[in-house]
């Protein structure tokens, strides 16, 4: 078994190669003018979206930040019964899962919300009481 010492010379020397690679990577194989055409081609609709999205969130993000007191005295009536909830400490992880993996609200969402019972173009069958 290798000492410390030389797992620690190893893992350096490969952190060295990674490094010349990526710089290698950046430097040559990347063609930064194309994709600068790419995101800056204004003739997409695709790019238009893209832009606007970004620039609405900015501004939200600093509209947020400007008016945090007014956002924090909003939901100040609405605190005791959100901490007091059942659970409630269950939201923050569960917004957490939904946006750390895109594809459970993304491809895979109709299937899913069309065989929960009730969701389908039919009505939920009731049960009848003999």
């Amino acid at each position: 078994m290798p000492s410390l010492r030389e797992r620690w010379r190893s893992e350096r020397t490969e952190a060295k190669e990674a490094t010349k690679e990526i710089w290698q990577w950046a430097r040559h194989d990347v063609q930064y003018k194309s994709l600068a055409k790419r995101a800056l081609n204004f003739k997409k609709p695709k790019v238009w979206a893209y832009w606007i999205a970004t620039i609405i969130g900015i501004a939200l993000i600093v509209l947020l930040a400007h008016y945090r007191d007014a956002a924090v005295s909003a939901f100040e009536p609405h605190k005791d019964a959100i901490v007091n909830a059942p659970a409630s400490w269950l939201a923050p992880i569960g917004i957490l899962i939904v946006l750390s993996f895109p594809p459970l609200v993304s491809r895979g969402t109709e299937p899913r919300t069309a065989s929960l019972p009730g969701s389908g173009p039919h009505p939920p069958s009731t049960p009848t009481s003999d």
